[in-house]
């Protein structure tokens, strides 16, 4: 149960850094450079994120939902607010994360209870 978790907020990590690749990669072809380069910089921020939670998921999960919850205040802050399609999406990363950390903790208890029988001496 707790694979599922951390892949359900792999999964979001992955749709969020995709749709930002692709995303950084229209406004630069169009020449809005300063939309696009920051964007990507952004993204490959996140997708160094993503990779971190195959090695310490919970720690990465809990870095990358701050990262991105101060991005989404620096965005509200720079464009006075958003649609309410993009809240939606906010919600869905937020909750998957969440479901993530929450995958993580549960397999580092379960390695722990693995090790701990493992070293009782009977």
């Amino acid at each position: 149960m707790c694979i599922i978790r951390i892949l359900i907020g792999q999964i979001a990590v992955g749709i969020v850094a995709l749709l930002g690749l692709l995303l950084g990669i229209m406004y630069c072809s169009d020449g809005v450079f300063d939309i696009g380069f920051p964007l990507l910089v952004w993204t490959l921020c996140l997708i160094a994120l993503g990779i971190w939670t195959f090695r310490r998921p919970t720690i990465a999960f809990v870095i990358t939902l701050l990262f991105y919850i101060a991005s989404i205040c620096i965005k509200y802050i720079l464009n006075d607010g958003e649609y309410l399609f993009l809240y939606l999406v906010h919600f869905y990363f937020i909750v998957s994360v969440v479901i993530g950390i929450l995958g993580g903790e549960d397999m580092r208890l379960k390695k722990l209870e693995e090790s701990n029988s493992e070293n009782k001496v009977d």
